[in-house]
């Protein structure tokens, strides 16, 4: 999206991690090589968050989403941001089979709505 908005990187090297990050591009190996002394405590924080959470997802949208990993993030961002499941519900169910939203994402526990309920 970021190069669809003709976003640079072109920052500064204490403000290139934020930048990378806000624009979706931030990575793993981005921490590698932060120079010592410019890696703050949000730096850190980030880097962990990173590891433990945004190369996570990378994976997961890799394995379901495939070539159209982009469109699935999409999707996703636009459920958690109206609440409305039905669009990222059916898209699944195209690409996974029936009802692939509870199959991927809800606890057998869960006694809930289904999506567009």
């Amino acid at each position: 999206m970021a190069d669809r908005l003709g976003l640079a990187g072109r920052v500064a090297v204490h403000d290139r991690l934020a930048f990378r990050d806000t624009t979706g591009r931030l990575e793993p190996a981005d921490f590698d090589h932060v120079e010592p002394g410019v890696a703050t405590l949000f730096h850190l924080a980030m880097a962990g968050y990173e590891h433990g959470v945004g190369a996570r997802y990378q994976c997961f949208l890799a394995e379901m989403g495939g070539a159209d990993a982009e469109t699935l993030h999409e999707l996703i961002v636009g459920a958690v941001i109206t609440g409305d499941l039905a669009k990222l519900a059916g898209w699944l169910d195209q690409r996974h089979g029936s009802r692939a939203f509870p199959r991927i994402f809800r606890s057998p526990a869960y006694t809930g709505p289904d999506p567009g309920e």
